[in-house]
């Protein structure tokens, strides 16, 4: 009988391993061409409260999502007696305080995603999911950036899609969108009232108004080569191809009460985690001030959210620090802090405006496909208890996994 050492294939696998098999590599790539591509919106110029629209055109390409962004050109001035001194900036967040809603759908007219105040979730999500490593480059979202002149110049801002639209961040890595989904998709972005979304800095103008133009979508088509893409049609026509990405159902509420018992009255299959940020009423309308600026951790008494009848956390959260540390968890913050460490500390949860009171609902921490179902049976419930009886706005998030079902050019979508 031949030993382990006389045989040809574990042999090549020890010099593969020690670098020493020196021959060409298979080629691995399914993609024939990459290529860089704009859309662009169905009008040159928008004002508050009115919808940037996209219909998207990338025939038999397959978009990768990861990498697509929103582009535009943004003029702000004083609406009453402009001042050259005048200027404006995001607050604690970004350019994504322009986009209140964003719809997406399908070219048969399916809505793939309603995304509800868009952006009081794209600020929750740069302050969670991304680390301080990522502040440069979000600049160009407008994030950090002070003192920008409101005298109806233009600036250019460029925002990663994935920060207002979860479809192109999708659960598996790397997927692409399925091209019976992505040709003559339709994108519907809702854009935020002035005093909300900009935070204005006046040095004798009074008001605030913006406009945008140029919106543009940069995107990278792959064109497939044709074994790929003649398994991927009779994929597509037989089983139709699953697309899987997170979704947001938002329950906002506006309350002076001191104790909220909130339900969320959305059924899913797979919930994977809730939040709630907390904000001064007074605040949303106001030119001069941050709108997305959470209200500080000493508002909380305690916490807690029920499926059903099982508790998220199983012990009631009564302090800030407990909660902070939720907060973390809830985004997988605390397990790999070596890598996946978040932006927000202790100082910033309580007086820095990222306050947050959230829970994951995942069964493990390491697999993306997990969490539980939510139904008429199995309702999700946030108890919240607070110090103060200021009138407060609450954004209660929850986030469940939607898959989108393409078969050829009809595209269908179950949660």
């Amino acid at each position: 009988m031949a030993s382990d050492g006389d045989d040809p294939n574990v042999n090549n696998q020890v010099m593969e391993r020690n670098g020493l098999f020196y021959r060409m590599p298979q080629e691995l790539s399914t993609t024939v061409s990459r290529t860089f591509i704009k859309e662009f919106s169905q009008s040159q110029t928008y004002s508050p409260l009115s919808t940037i629209v996209f219909d998207i055109n990338t025939g038999s390409g397959y978009i990768d999502p990861s990498n697509a962004m929103l582009s535009f050109d943004l003029a702000v001035e004083a609406s009453v007696t402009p001042n050259a001194g005048d200027t404006y900036d995001f607050g604690s967040s970004s350019a994504c305080n322009l986009i209140n809603e964003i719809r997406i759908l399908s070219k048969n007219g399916t809505e793939i995603l309603r995304t509800q105040n868009s952006n009081v979730l794209s600020k929750i999500m740069i302050d969670y999911k991304y680390s301080s490593d990522a502040e440069g480059v979000l600049n160009m979202a407008g994030r950090g950036l002070s003192g920008l002149a409101a005298d109806n110049t233009t600036k250019r801002f460029v925002i990663p899609m994935k920060l207002i639209a979860s479809m192109y961040e999708p659960t598996v890595r790397g997927m692409k969108i399925p091209a019976g989904l992505s040709s003559g998709m339709r994108i519907e972005l809702t854009l935020e009232s002035s005093s909300r979304a900009i935070v204005f800095t006046t040095a004798g103008g009074t008001g605030v108004d913006y406009r945008i133009t140029n919106a543009t979508l940069f995107m990278m088509k792959h064109d497939l080569n044709d074994p790929t893409q003649s398994a991927l049609m009779r994929n597509s026509a037989s089983t139709g191809l699953e697309y899987t990405f997170p979704s947001y159902f938002c329950s906002p509420l506006t309350t002076t009460s001191q104790s909220v018992n909130e339900q969320v009255k959305k059924a899913v299959a797979r919930a994977t985690r809730v939040f709630c940020a907390i904000y001064t009423t007074a605040n949303q309308s106001l030119e001069s001030v941050d709108s997305f600026q959470a209200r500080p951790s000493s508002d909380l008494k305690n916490y807690q959210y029920r499926v059903g009848s099982t508790y998220f956390p199983n012990q009631i959260v009564s302090n800030d620090t407990e909660a902070w540390y939720l907060a973390e968890d809830t985004y997988d913050k605390i397990r790999d802090i070596k890598l996946a460490s978040s932006a927000v500390n202790l100082a910033d949860y309580q007086t820095g405006g990222k306050f947050l009171v959230g829970t994951t609902l995942e069964s493990e921490s390491a697999l993306n496909l997990s969490g539980v179902s939510l139904s008429n049976s199995n309702t999700l419930e946030l108890r919240l208890e607070m110090n103060n009886s200021t009138e407060k706005n609450l954004y209660i998030f929850t986030e469940y996994t939607a898959v989108s079902k393409t078969f050829v050019n009809t595209s269908s979508i179950k949660i």
